[in-house]
């Protein structure tokens, strides 16, 4: 099972943005590996398809604190304390809480610029999972949490250019 874990190239946890997440799941509780690795599906806005580019900041946690050169390695209970961690800070969010404040709370900060702006990209230019969601949230939307290569994301897509 720990090696099925490691092997994902991306989860997305949570659901379509038409469901909220916080009514999926209990910050305080211990996500099961069984959510930590559902892949719903993801419902895009309708001008999705016609995004040329795409400003987006992130919180990022590292998940995977024993890398090695045969890539990440993470134990079912370091993969939880992560997606806790950030579920717990999407929460917030949710609640009001400024992006920037949040960032400055969860961020491992070595993940990305102050403040976690991504600045415009255009497609192909990040990893597919990521840019996935990231053209799919409508400006201002808070993403469920999401597992990547590099370790789990909030996304918060602020400018769109068609």
């Amino acid at each position: 099972m720990r090696i099925a874990i490691c092997t994902f190239v991306v989860l997305l946890c949570g659901c379509s943005s038409n469901v909220p997440y916080e009514h999926r799941t209990s910050p305080d509780a211990s996500p099961s590996i069984e959510q930590i690795s559902a892949f719903p599906n993801l419902t895009c806005g309708s001008d999705a398809k016609d995004r040329r580019e795409v400003r987006a900041r992130h919180i990022a946690i590292t998940a995977f604190p024993k890398d090695t050169p045969a890539g990440p390695k993470a134990t079912p209970d370091e993969l939880r304390a992560a997606y806790t961690k950030l579920s717990k800070a999407r929460l917030e969010l949710l609640n009001g809480a400024s992006f920037e404040t949040v960032w400055l709370n969860y961020a491992d900060r070595r993940s990305s610029s102050p403040g976690g702006d991504l600045g415009y990209f255009k497609k192909g230019v990040m990893i597919p999972e990521f840019e996935k969601i990231a053209f799919c949230l409508s400006v201002g939307e808070i993403s469920p949490v999401i597992r990547t290569v590099f370790g789990f994301h909030l996304i918060q897509v602020t400018d769109v250019r068609h």
